[in-house]
């Protein structure tokens, strides 16, 4: 399908055509991506989309005491910082 771009202050826009944004189940935004010459449009994903089945998959566990010294001594060392905002 052949659109044409549209003046949008000092930008260029593209008329989608509502029809098309239902068949894609698009609402408010989409992510933009320039690969080489072409200007990609995709649904915006969820940034914790997948995690559920990640966790389903490899559910948290207690840390070791190894594990645990290492948590609170990383810690430590980040409270110890001594730097002015």
């Amino acid at each position: 399908m052949q659109v044409k771009l549209i003046t949008i202050g000092n930008s260029k826009g593209v008329r989608i055509p509502k029809a098309i944004l239902q068949q894609v189940g698009w609402q408010d935004s989409a992510e933009l991506e320039v690969r080489g010459d072409s200007i990609i449009l995709r649904p915006c994903r969820s940034p914790r989309a997948g995690w559920d089945e990640a966790f389903r998959k490899n559910p948290p566990t207690v840390p070791t005491e190894e594990e645990q010294a290492w948590l609170e001594s990383a810690e430590d060392d980040l409270w110890q910082q001594d730097e002015t905002w």
